[in-house]
């Protein structure tokens, strides 16, 4: 018993001394050191960058089969040569050098972990041991620097407008903010199609600004001929350029400025009449025209008369009517008369506002004088006719018995007429009034009876005619046309019936008048 006793004393002894002699190999295991070199990188998408892995062994032994390998969750490529060593002897170093890029162009973010297998044998052991230690990269995008944290533009001018006959002179301030140099590579301006640009200190080779340096170009601004005017921007676009680690990077910055366009004087000449557009000028002024010419030869109170009274609404219905008509007719007149047409709804310019002005009068003007002048004519015309027509009513002293007859039937007057007691030369005489009479008459035309002889053959058919027109409804005109006939046909002769001084028509002055006896035959038969 005692013998079993001390051999399980013995061996168990053994065993913890060779346990003990184990662990305390095992417990020196070497751990090697990795160090990437830099840790952080940012890839360009034309860039390729280099790193080191390095590889230390600060232990007192060799280690053997140290290779290099990674994995990534960044989209990159990562190369390398000789990624194998057979031997790192104690306390030695290695280093291995990879290329890293991009593997697209979208943005890149993530890590690189490099992994070191190697191998190490105890000694007295017949086994190599294999260990591993890792190392990491951060990778980031290496994105293009923002244009506005590396330069900056504004506008230095007073122009505030801008018209044809008054151009305008704006600088352009460009700053490099940042301590490398920048190419001012081009500027573009932009406007309307009416405005032009011209620099005066910037060609086609651009500008070199240094670090922090600033550049002030200039530029003429001028307005054609013809422009649209209001209020309109202008903008300025600038590309730079600069290198930043070796790569050329671009951008624009963009500067602008409101102007306002016009024509020369045509705000003033708006504001002075209180017209609230151009539009509306050919009509104002065509009114005021005709205004002007009609009361030339008016007093002040007839003046007021005026149908058109300005600023009141039947005013701006004729004036923009008018207006209207302009803006239609004026590209087809200036078309043909100078082989461009101008149309001033699209745009215009001091020449438009002349010609408007001036052609607008004028034709105001020439209507006027045309109106007048129509006017005038057709009071001729009426005066005329009215002459006609006095001619075929009212009496005259060359009339003969049928043409006098004729003349009552026009007045409306029959046989029967009014008859008169007048002195002519001292005398009295018995006259029959030949017109109707109004309210105030001054003179008064009378004339002696018709006498109507028959001769020999007048027929007893035409006797009868003749007397159922003496009757008191009988007809002058119908009267005239029997008695000619029968002149005519030699049955009877008409004559004035002689009374001393009263042989034909005769206008009397209302003085001589003496008396009034209404009603009696003027037609006697013989």
């Amino acid at each position: 018993m005692r013998t079993r006793t001390t051999l399980f004393i013995l061996v168990t002894a053994i065993a913890l001394a060779l346990t003990m002699l184990t662990g305390s190999a095992w417990a020196q295991l070497p751990d090697i050191e990795v160090e990437v070199v830099p840790t952080l990188i940012q890839l360009s998408p034309s860039d390729e960058m280099q790193v080191m892995v390095i590889v230390r062994n600060p232990t007192a032994e060799q280690l053997h089969d140290v290779r290099l390998s990674w994995f990534t969750d960044a989209d990159v490529n990562v190369a390398g040569d000789a990624l194998q060593l057979k031997v790192l002897i104690p306390h030695g170093e290695f280093a291995w050098t990879l290329r890293l890029g991009r593997a697209s162009e979208e943005p890149v973010s993530g890590t690189v972990h490099f992994r070191v297998d190697y191998t190490w044998r105890a000694q007295g052991e017949a086994e190599a041991v294999p260990r591993v230690a890792f190392g990491s990269l951060s990778v980031e995008s290496d994105e293009p620097e923002a244009v506005e944290q590396v330069a900056g533009v504004e506008i230095k001018t007073t122009l505030e407008s801008l018209n044809q006959q008054r151009p305008g002179q704006v600088y352009l301030v460009v700053t490099n903010k940042s301590g490398i140099p920048v190419h001012l590579k081009e500027i573009v301006p932009r406007g309307p199609e009416f405005i032009d640009f011209e620099p005066i200190n910037f060609g086609p080779e651009g500008k070199q600004l240094g670090p922090h340096e600033a550049c002030a170009v200039a530029y003429n601004v001028k307005a054609k001929d013809v422009v649209r005017p209001g209020k309109h921007l202008l903008l300025f676009e600038v590309t730079l350029e600069w290198d930043k680690s070796g790569d050329t990077q671009a951008g624009r910055l963009f500067a602008t400025r409101e102007v306002d366009v016009g024509i020369l004087g045509e705000s003033e000449i708006l504001e002075a009449f209180g017209i609230p557009s151009f539009l509306v000028l050919p009509g104002f002024l065509m009114i005021i025209m005709v205004k002007l010419l009609w009361g030339l030869d008016k007093s002040e109170d007839e003046k007021k008369k005026f149908l058109l009274e300005v600023k009141k609404p039947e005013f701006w219905l004729v004036a923009i009517t008018l207006s209207g008509i302009m803006a239609y007719g004026y590209p087809e007149v200036t078309g043909r008369l100078t082989g461009v047409r101008r149309n001033y709804l699209e745009g215009y310019g001091l020449t438009d506002v002349v010609q408007v002005w001036l052609s607008s009068i004028v034709l105001a003007a020439a209507a006027f004088v045309g109106a007048l002048g129509m006017r005038n004519i057709v009071q001729e015309i009426s005066r005329w006719l009215q002459s006609i027509n006095q001619k075929r009513r009212v009496p005259a002293e060359d009339d003969d018995p049928l043409t006098l007859l004729r003349k009552l039937h026009r007045q409306n007057l029959g046989v029967y007429l009014d008859r008169v007691v007048l002195k002519i030369g001292g005398a009295d005489h018995f006259g029959f009034v030949l017109e109707s009479l109004g309210e105030d008459w001054e003179k008064l035309w009378v004339g002696p009876a018709i006498v109507v002889e028959w001769l020999e053959g007048a027929g007893v058919e035409l006797r009868m005619q003749v007397e159922s027109q003496l009757g008191d409804k009988g007809s002058a005109d119908t009267l005239a046309t029997l008695l000619e006939r029968g002149h005519k046909a030699g049955a009877l002769r008409v004559t004035w019936k002689q009374m001393d001084r009263l042989v034909k028509p005769y206008l009397a002055d209302k003085a001589d008048i003496l008396s009034f006896e209404p009603r009696n035959l003027f037609v006697e038969q013989e």
